[in-house]
């Protein structure tokens, strides 16, 4: 049993090591408790389907996928490996909360963004405890991506081929409502 209490001072906080996360079209639901509204690991390797992502937001309900204390010895990533196509019915809200990086490297860039509504709009909010590194777009069809790290924001290697604006601290970067907001890749947000 550990205990974190000080009997002559401030208690301590034990703090549980994160589980990584694959979002991937080719893998199942593995190691993960996918009971909406929140999706966490529960072991390694951990995996959701985009399919089983796409099923909650178009059936009506918010989302949060988080690998915030999530009890395992991993960096608390979460790799969006492949696209999420949503149709949403009403404005939903799609949440990802990472211990470590938030990383979209979908090899099928010319499949459109790594998360695109064709829906009534979908509200995209990335909170990474270090890193966030967007590989493709993000297309909300009316709805607002925020993005929070506490460390840096990327994707590419070519940050010249788009304007970049700084976020103001702490690393934060908020876009508003758009009819069709697509954030590119090799655009990063300079904190």
């Amino acid at each position: 049993m550990v205990a974190a209490g000080a009997p002559a001072g401030v208690a301590g906080e034990w703090l549980l090591d994160p589980f990584d996360l694959l979002i991937e079209d080719t893998v199942g639901d593995a190691n993960a408790d996918t009971t909406p509204p929140v999706f966490t690991p529960t072991g390694t390797p951990s995996s959701i389907a985009t399919a089983t992502i796409e099923g909650v937001l178009d059936g009506g309900t918010d989302l949060t996928i988080t690998t915030v204390g999530s009890g395992g010895a991993e960096a608390g990533n979460i790799t969006i490996r492949d696209p999420i196509d949503t149709t949403t019915g009403a404005l939903q809200t799609l949440t990802f909360e990472a211990e470590g990086d938030i990383i979209s490297d979908n090899p099928d860039a010319d499949t459109g963004g790594t998360i695109t509504d064709t829906g009534s709009g979908l509200n995209v909010i990335m909170q990474a405890q270090q890193n966030i590194t967007l590989g493709f777009g993000i297309i909300t069809n009316g709805g607002a991506v925020t993005l929070a790290a506490d460390h840096d924001f990327g994707g590419g290697e070519d940050p010249a081929s788009v304007p970049t604006a700084p976020a103001p601290s702490p690393s934060t970067a908020v876009l508003p409502q758009a009819a069709a907001l697509l954030i590119f890749p090799w655009a990063p947000v300079n904190c």
